[in-house]
């Protein structure tokens, strides 16, 4: 049972830690499709296709995401296209994101930083996920060429909107209008996100996964997505077992020894299912003193270990710990007191 604690404790710090480090791909509640990935159910860009899927979902709006790329610029054997690059400063050491063309008014629905990263896009500014450089400050955009040279593009006034949302592409790339980016080169859209009204249903992403051949390309963001209950029923299965093995034994044992002890009891008058309660009892009363001692040693445990998971704090599995404590002890006693015959043969008692 102190094993099975544990596991509680440890698999509840682990979910901790996860949720804390979880990153979005879109934002929370667009559905988004990603083209051009190179695994054989990827789907080519195309704007039928794009407004094929918004027709199959309730959607409010659809924006365009896509890398910026010189006017000449060809894919190569895998489909890949040189992007453009803005550096993060001019000091030896600094940083190049990806330019990425987005729509300001997508960007300006991620809350206050979006409000502000929208009106620097609208003015014409790169939006870098990081601080590095000065208000006004400009940036060089390089891209390369297909003999391998790199290019220097032109200059951009870069700006800094705060921390992004954690959202894989807000902190991995620096953003720019489409306007501003048609201006370098050309964009290739690889992710449209689609603004929806409602949560689809299974009919609605099951129209869409047909129309694209995969069920795998749509994805619906939804947050993290926790595997407690699955954690509690397995933890509760776990320590079901070993409480009924451990609690088997003794009261079978004990009802053994007791034997003649119950024939007495019923020859002056006992009610028959004494037994089958005295079993339960049994039971019982074992398997909630098995429980307790075994989470006060799994709690030991897990508050020592806590911090090796990553876990901001720690994390206490209430549902599983009342599982083990309330819930176990009363399935053995209840299993006890089926599985016990009321009547046995007389047997006879000689002093």
């Amino acid at each position: 049972m102190a094993g099975t604690a544990a596991v509680a404790f440890a698999g509840s710090n682990a979910i901790a830690a996860e949720a804390k480090t979880y990153t979005a791909d879109a934002h929370y509640g667009d559905a988004s499709i990603r083209f051009g990935t190179g695994g054989t159910d990827s789907v080519q860009y195309s704007s039928s296709t794009v407004d094929r899927v918004g027709a199959l979902l309730p959607v409010r709006h659809q924006y365009e995401l896509g890398t910026v790329s010189l006017p000449e610029a060809k894919a190569n054997e895998y489909g890949y296209i040189p992007q453009l690059f803005a550096a993060s400063g001019r000091a030896e050491g600094s940083t190049s994101y990806g330019l990425l063309a987005v729509d300001p008014a997508y960007i300006a629905r991620f809350g206050e930083y979006g409000a502000k990263a929208a009106a620097e896009l609208r003015a014409g500014k790169v939006i870098f996920p990081l601080g590095t450089l000065g208000p006004g400050q400009e940036t060089e955009v390089s891209g390369e060429r297909e003999s391998g040279q790199e290019q220097i593009v032109g200059t951009l006034v870069a700006a800094y909107a705060g921390n992004p949302p954690r959202v894989s592409y807000l902190q991995q790339s620096a953003l720019i209008s489409q306007d501003a980016a048609r201006k370098l080169g050309k964009i290739s859209v690889y992710q449209v996100h689609y603004e929806l009204t409602r949560e689809p249903t299974k009919d609605e992403l099951g129209a869409v996964a047909r129309f694209l051949g995969s069920d795998e390309i749509v994805q619906v963001e939804r947050g993290y997505q926790s595997p407690a209950r699955l954690l509690l029923l397995g933890i509760l299965g776990a320590a079901t077992v070993v409480t009924l093995l451990g609690v088997a034994i003794s009261v079978s044992l004990s009802a053994a020894e007791g034997r003649a002890d119950l024939a007495t009891l019923a020859a002056i008058g006992a009610q028959p299912r004494r037994r089958r309660n005295l079993a339960a009892a049994q039971a019982w009363v074992l398997g909630q003193l098995g429980c307790l001692l075994g989470v006060g040693v799994g709690a030991l445990y897990g508050y020592t270990a806590h911090a090796a998971f990553g876990s901001p704090h720690f994390m206490v599995p209430w549902a599983e710990l009342g599982g083990i404590v309330i819930v176990v002890p009363l399935f053995a006693g209840l299993l006890a007191w089926l599985m016990t015959r009321s009547r046995l043969p007389m047997v006879s008692r000689i002093d």
